[in-house]
């Protein structure tokens, strides 16, 4: 027996015959075709707007992320470029100073042969203090008396550059590179050594070999020629190419 004939009985107590219930059938596969294309159109739909959604965080987020890292970049820049002009110009003040004043000739005035007058007008257009004045008037050697009171004065000057360079790197440094950081402070480092050796040489009368001297001058200013190209090329690298060392900074 057909399948039909097993339910024309049902359709007949409904009063459908086959054409009706044709009709029906395929009223029903049209509705669910129809209602099934719309769930499927709406949840393609709800997909690719969550896809869109999630793809619009991602690139807020990468924008985000780049800007800040420009921004920081941009600021660590400008600090680099504030703060090693001023890391350099300190530095080279220093190094002429130690330069200059363990340098092995020294010039200093005859004060032994003044009168009392010639000897308030020398000290007139000094930078001596009062008490220092006295200390050499009432001094036996007066000449010795004065060149170590100019001794004292030129070591506290010299030590008073290097240590204002010292504490203005050392405040800054966090704004250049490591490796840069690295070449002021071996710089700075055999300026103080070259200076405290002088000291206690002067203090203990020695006027012998003078190691951290010697070093200082044979490789000091190499290691400032150096120096100072990298500044440069830190300075200018988009403005020019960089630059030979001048050496117009050298003692002249």
């Amino acid at each position: 027996m057909g399948l039909y004939a097993q339910i024309e009985p049902y359709l007949a107590a409904a009063g459908l015959s086959a054409v009706g219930f044709g009709s029906v059938l395929l009223a029903v596969y049209s509705g669910m075709k129809l209602f099934g294309e719309h769930w499927v159109t709406a949840k393609f739909s709800e997909r690719l707007e969550a896809f869109k959604h999630g793809q619009q965080r991602e690139i807020e987020t990468l924008k985000f992320s780049f800007s800040a890292s420009i921004d920081r970049a941009t600021k660590l820049h400008q600090r680099e470029f504030e703060t090693l002009p001023e890391a350099w110009a300190t530095l080279v003040t220093a190094f002429n100073s130690v330069a200059a004043f363990t340098a092995a000739f020294q010039s200093y005035a005859d004060i032994s042969r003044m009168n009392k007058d010639d000897l308030e007008e020398f000290f007139a257009d000094s930078d001596l203090s009062k008490s220092q004045q006295r200390e050499i008037e009432l001094s036996d050697d007066r000449n010795s008396a004065y060149q170590e009171v100019v001794f004292r004065i030129k070591y506290t000057k010299t030590a008073d550059n290097l240590r204002e360079h010292h504490l203005r790197l050392v405040k800054r440094a966090i704004f250049m590179s490591a490796d840069l950081e690295k070449q002021f402070l071996e710089i700075g480092d055999l300026c103080w050594e070259t200076l405290s050796e002088h000291r206690v040489k002067h203090e203990l009368k020695e006027f012998g070999a003078r190691p951290k001297k010697q070093e200082f001058d044979s490789t000091g200013r190499q290691l400032l020629d150096r120096l100072e190209i990298v500044v440069r090329d830190r300075l200018w690298s988009d403005v020019a190419e960089p630059a030979m060392p001048s050496n117009r900074y050298a003692l002249t």
